[in-house]
């Protein structure tokens, strides 16, 4: 719950809540994290391309024209989801199954495309939100621009 809530909750100002977390109970602000769900099979694969990756491709004279590419829906912010941080001691760890796991939306959403060469990084671009992503639109769309 994020301190304005609380602060709203018990009717007492934000900066109260904020000095009481921080200054009284020595709390620090921790992020779940947020993790795909794979099967075994899906983690099998992707630890077989990985290293297939590794070993015929990613070589020390290669490394300049390696090329990466990620996109990423980006969708407008719902203001009551469930929060995806909390206030742990300090020196405490994150329990490992403190996770998150990320559901589809249906909320207005925008597509961006990152890329990092073996010469620099190339500034996001948006793909039109119209186009369906098939090979021949990703390569259109993402891979040559």
């Amino acid at each position: 719950m994020d301190q304005h809530l609380i602060a709203k909750k018990l009717k007492i100002s934000p900066s109260s809540v904020h000095r009481i977390i921080y200054e009284d109970l020595w709390l620090i602000n921790k992020k779940k994290k947020k993790v795909h769900v794979l099967n075994e099979r899906q983690k099998e694969i992707r630890v077989m391309a990985s290293k297939r990756l590794l070993r015929n491709h990613l070589k020390k004279k290669n490394m300049e024209f390696v090329v990466t590419i990620d996109e990423a829906w980006l969708y407008m912010s719902n203001a009551n989801r469930k929060k995806d941080f909390s206030y742990v001691a300090k020196g405490d760890l994150m329990p490992e199954n403190w996770v998150l796991e990320k559901a589809e939306r249906n909320d207005p959403k925008i597509m961006v495309v990152g890329v990092i060469t073996g010469r620099g990084i190339v500034p996001l671009f948006k793909v039109p939100g119209s186009v369906k992503i098939n090979s021949e639109n990703y390569c259109k769309l993402v891979l040559k621009p």
